[in-house]
């Protein structure tokens, strides 16, 4: 577990979040995850259709 954040640390992440390129990198990321967390999502909706689909074949 990491200890209080130093005054440097703070600087350090002062400056990083007035850095152009630090807010575009960490823009790129969150859209990345977004982007995941929405295939992912997609592809368990997809899942849950063909696992339906099984199930009602079996039915008949």
């Amino acid at each position: 577990m990491p200890g209080p954040v130093t005054r440097q640390q703070a600087k350090q992440a002062a400056d990083m979040a007035e850095n152009p390129d630090f807010t575009r990198l960490l823009r790129y990321f969150e859209e990345q995850r977004r982007l995941q967390d929405e295939q992912r999502r997609q592809e368990e909706e997809q899942q849950c259709q063909e696992e339906q689909k099984c199930r009602q074949e079996e039915e008949q």
